[in-house]
């Protein structure tokens, strides 16, 4: 009897545990739309005026935009939050700022 609750009581745990994992896991996948300021790194990232880098998807958008390193560019497009805190942006539309 002590046996059979046990592996009831960790049955119920571990499902709970899987249902939390499921549902974190849906809520970093949703991409969000952002506008951001920064410098186009060589390394084909793009950082932010705060410091933040962002990873940029390999793209036409990309493409062109690895034309301007160096300059400052607002990049409108949809961002993702990788498991370990990296963001990667996929472009949608840029534009250089000039000063």
């Amino acid at each position: 009897m002590k046996r059979s609750l046990n592996a009831l009581v960790f049955v119920a745990a571990l499902a709970m545990l899987i249902s939390w994992t499921v549902w974190a896991g849906a809520q970093m996948a949703k991409p969000q739309e952002i506008t951001v300021t920064g410098t186009v790194l060589k390394d084909g990232r793009l950082q932010d005026e705060q410091g933040q880098a962002y990873t940029l998807v390999h793209d036409e958008n990309t493409l062109q935009l690895m034309n301007h390193v160096g300059e400052k560019v607002e990049i409108q497009g949809t961002v993702e939050e990788g498991r370990q805190g990296q963001k990667t942006i996929k472009i949608e539309v840029f534009g250089l700022v000039t000063t």
